[in-house]
């Protein structure tokens, strides 16, 4: 027997999200989406984050298990460059049953949307986020203009 099918745009909907993802898949893997450059890849260290706070440009960048020796930062007034290193420290005649965690190298850089000045920048190390607070130089610092009449 013979029944009449009704969720037409069920089905459609289910095909359209097939197709789509079967594309992405395929363009991964010859690195091209419909004719446009790939999009950008993840960054090969810790995610960081910078906002303006007013007086201060304020970076967080997650380095779990570092502390403040493991960390370098170095800048201009005009960019900020951080580099780490996370050792894989095991005790003597210690065997592993699993290891996820190893040790990792970074090093980013980042031009910076205003100049800074670096003698009042400072930056520290907390529960696996390093908080970087840089401070804009004077001439970078929005002032007030007076009207008048």
């Amino acid at each position: 027997m013979l029944s009449r099918w009704r969720d037409v745009e069920g089905a459609l909907a289910m095909f359209s999200d097939f197709h789509r993802r079967m594309s992405q898949l395929f363009a991964e893997i010859e690195g091209v989406y419909d004719g446009v450059a790939p999009p950008i890849s993840q960054p090969s260290g810790p995610p960081i984050n910078l906002h303006d706070a007013g007086e201060t440009l304020v970076m967080r960048v997650q380095v779990p298990g570092m502390v403040a020796e493991d960390i370098h930062i170095h800048g201009n007034q005009e960019m900020v460059t951080i580099r780490g290193e996370r050792r894989d420290e095991r005790p003597a005649n210690f065997n592993s049953h699993r290891r996820e965690r190893g040790s990792i190298q970074f090093s980013r850089s980042f031009t910076l949307p205003c100049r800074v000045d670096l003698e009042r920048t400072n930056a520290m190390v907390k529960d696996g986020l390093l908080t970087v607070r840089l401070t804009k130089d004077t001439e970078a610092m929005p002032r007030q203009i007076m009207v008048k009449r």
